[in-house]
């Protein structure tokens, strides 16, 4: 009997072991399995769940009592294996597969996000994947062995859950729980396309060798920066004020000038001198040139500042010539045509990612439906970003065809910016690369009106301070040696330089932290012919790469804080890998650090202090002494540095009235904390 039902069991037994849990239908096995069976196969779900599973399955296949199929479906069913269930009454595990990607990429980053998981609050938001006994254990598993261990029952669950949307909801749980880190990680999966709502992500900024602070001794007068709405609106003498009308002034006649000769150029001015009004300007005398013929794009890199930018266009072109057709265009609006809005309107506002989806699905042919394309903070014209996705395209056609009418380009900036150059050569060849990118030969600066910009625009004073470096450093030494042996060890697993093209990397620079990120992207695309051993070198890579970010982080709060608050960050990180029950790659990992422990705390208590901090001390000291009235923003590299240069000044007598807040947060959401 039942010869159809175990020839699918079989079948299938594949899909049906990477989700059942054996203990679950303790019931069912109870009444068609021996006792002696059942306790084996408890025994073996506290080593293996898969192989658990496979010993049940097994039996399965020699059951004859009646009614004992229809027994397995309805107990499925009852525990809340719905999928599973589904998939079995109908023989159909498409549902399933369809789980698998997500299965295979969450088990690669498990090292890396379980760091990052608080389960406690996430159970809150996914009661709808995990069965009431899974949180249960996940909850008792935090009580008695800590947050780490219970993240790794979490992400077990997880992995065999049968519920089609437990990756959405636990993307939706760690978002609700602000814990931007390990959604980060999840929205990486496989290198995704689409647009993030926030706006693009640059690449880290470069890391700076002097310490730099702005301040100023008194409030800006609120008529010396310019507002929109009420810069450079004039009325002649004897006339009444039209509304909306705008002149500009000398110094953004000088912007405009190159613009409105038909050049291509990159205008770069201080921020809040009104460049906006400037590209007003610039397209109304565009559209005077082309009458009837002028299609103008205006693009924005986010959607709140498309939104800024959208509603000035508006409102300018609705008073000063309401003919004039404005429209716009963001990332929730693509069920419009691009091209019946560039055809249909005179102007319009968008952030950049539509209109490079528009070239890329062919909705538009080419840029020469345009005749003139403004790029709002057009620094960003390199590398991935949109806007170059965009000027690639343009300078394809321009060099490809001998005869074309491509758009004029205006790049809208309020610095060119140097890129992670470090001489004046490199800085220069960047600048160049930014013009060659818009296809331009000119930067056009204000000159000539230097003194009128200067009486609108108020530039803070910059002070540097130059601070020599410790004598010498040991404990830079020894974490460098650490992180040398962990290279070692991944490049014994796997060859780990083959998984990443940055090269010239820095131990305690950002641009190693760079290159942790892009063999962690690889790792999640690794494929091996052996499955078992493709996820075991995965693993192991992330437990490599997640111990150097720790290390990397170490060196950067040595680096500008204290040796003490890097010794403290790592010790953080050891109780919670020692918590979560470590493999014998974390334990050789773990060997490493405790190996130099002792000698690392002697020098985070006896070590000299940081010359960068003693600096600050003094600084902050005379700024509040001369003036108990000011306010100050301390910008650092790193969130780890963050919490270390709060400590330091908790912990610093002359320092702790101020009571530092904490602000951080990655484009989704910040998070601020103190007074």
């Amino acid at each position: 009997m039942y010869e159809l039902e175990k020839r699918n069991l079989q079948r299938f037994s594949a899909y049906i072991t990477k989700f059942l849990r054996p203990s679950v239908i303790k019931n069912f096995m109870a009444t068609y399995l021996d006792k002696e069976m059942v306790e084996n196969i408890l025994s073996m779900e506290e080593k293996s769940v898969t192989t658990a599973a496979q010993m049940l399955l097994e039996r399965m296949y020699c059951l004859e009592e009646v009614g004992w199929f229809q027994a397995f479906l309805d107990i499925l069913h009852a525990s809340e294996y719905i999928g599973l269930h589904d998939a079995i009454k109908e023989w159909n595990f498409e549902e399933l597969e369809k789980l698998n990607e997500h299965r295979r990429f969450l088990e690669r980053i498990e090292p890396s996000i379980t760091k990052h998981m608080k389960p406690s609050d996430l159970l809150m938001h996914m009661s709808c994947c995990l069965k009431p006994r899974e949180c249960e254990e996940i909850k008792a598993e935090e009580s008695q062995r800590g947050r780490m261990a219970a993240s790794e029952k979490l992400v077990a669950s997880l992995l065999r859950s049968d519920r089609p949307n437990w990756f959405k909801l636990l993307k939706i749980a760690l978002d609700a729980c602000e814990l931007d880190e390990a959604l980060e990680l999840l929205e990486t999966n496989g290198g995704g396309k689409a647009e993030k709502a926030s706006g693009w992500d640059g690449e880290p900024e470069p890391m700076m060798t002097t310490v730099c602070f702005e301040f100023r001794e008194e409030a800006e007068p609120e008529d010396m920066l310019m507002s929109i709405n009420d810069t450079a609106v004039t009325e002649k003498p004897g006339e009444p004020e039209k509304s909306g009308e705008r002149k500009l002034r000398e110094y953004q006649n000088e912007l405009a000038a190159a613009a409105t000769q038909g050049q291509n150029t990159i205008i770069c001015a201080p921020t809040g001198c009104g460049k906006t009004i400037v590209a007003l300007a610039i397209c109304e005398y565009h559209l005077k040139q082309f009458p009837k013929r002028a299609k103008i794009v205006f693009l924005a890199t986010k959607v709140d500042v498309y939104a800024q930018q959208y509603k000035l266009f508006k409102e300018h072109f609705s008073c000063k010539d309401p003919s004039i057709r404005v429209t716009g265009m963001c990332g929730d609006m693509e069920q419009l045509s691009v091209r019946f809005l560039i055809e249909n309107y005179d102007i319009v506002v968008m952030t950049a990612q539509i209109l490079v989806n528009a070239l890329q699905n062919a909705e538009l042919p080419s840029l020469e439906i345009l005749t003139l394309i403004l790029f709002d903070e057009c620094h960003n014209t390199t590398g991935k970003h949109p806007y170059n996705n965009i000027m690639t395209s343009y300078l394809d056609r321009k060099l490809s065809s001998g005869t074309h009418s491509l758009p004029q380009i205006v790049g809208l900036t309020a610095s060119v910016g140097i890129g992670s150059f470090k001489n004046r050569l490199e800085a220069e060849n960047n600048i160049l690369q930014l013009c060659a990118n818009l296809d331009t030969k000119t930067i056009t600066t204000v000159n000539k009106h230097k003194d009128e910009l200067k009486s609108y625009v108020h530039t803070p004073e910059k002070d540097f301070f130059e601070v020599q470096q410790r004598p010498s450093d040991p404990f830079i030494r020894i974490i460098k040696n650490i992180m040398a042996n962990i290279e070692q060890l991944a490049q014994n697993t796997y060859n780990i330089e083959s998984l990443s093209n940055i090269q010239n990397r820095e131990y305690g620079s950002q641009k190693y932290e760079q290159w942790i990120v892009s063999v962690q992207k690889s790792c999640r695309v690794l494929q091996m012919k052996d499955a078992d051993e493709e996820r075991r070198i995965c693993r192991q890579l992330y437990n490599y790469t997640e111990h150097l970010r720790k290390y990397n982080d170490a060196l950067i709060i040595n680096e500008d804080a204290r040796t003490k608050d890097a010794l403290d960050y790592l010790d953080a990180f050891f109780d919670q890998v020692r918590n979560a029950g470590y493999d014998e790659t974390e334990r050789k990992l773990t060997a490493l650090y405790d190996c130099q422990r002792p000698q690392l705390q002697r020098l985070a208590t006896e070590g000299e202090q940081n010359p960068k901090l003693d600096e600050l001390k003094f600084i902050l000291e005379e700024e509040y002494q001369n003036n108990d009235q000011t306010r100050t923003v301390m910008f650092v590299k790193t969130r780890a540095l963050v919490d270390a240069m709060k400590k330091w000044i908790d912990e610093t007598d002359s320092l702790k009235f101020l009571k530092p807040g904490v602000l951080i947060g990655k484009g989704r959401k910040s998070n601020f904390t103190g007074s």
